[in-house]
């Protein structure tokens, strides 16, 4: 009877190991899914980077367009305050009469 209960244990470890694999199988099964699903969310994420690469560099350009129009806008203005006074008279009573008699 020793073999007997030898070949039971045997059988109930062979059984036990089974249930082990199957739970294994069924984890790494689990984790692949996991894996899979990280992937897809980076390859995602990778998208969205690289939409706002893209935005980040037009903003870029806009702000790099808005500052040039601003500079030329200021220059624009400092040119225009200097200019009236550069060729225009002086008031009336700053300029200075002159000691000709007119005709």
């Amino acid at each position: 009877m020793e073999t007997e209960e030898e070949l039971n244990q045997l059988r109930q470890l062979n059984e036990a190991l089974r249930e082990k694999a199957e739970l294994l199988e069924e984890q790494n099964r689990l984790l692949q899914e996991t894996v899979d699903a990280d992937k897809k969310v980076m390859d995602l994420q990778g998208q969205v980077i690289d939409r706002l690469e893209e935005q980040l560099a037009l903003l870029e350009q806009k702000v790099q367009v808005l500052e040039e129009l601003q500079l030329r806008e200021d220059s624009f203005d400092s040119n225009l305050l200097t200019s009236p006074t550069r060729f225009s008279l002086p008031p009336k009573n700053l300029l200075k009469k002159s000691n000709k008699k007119r005709r």
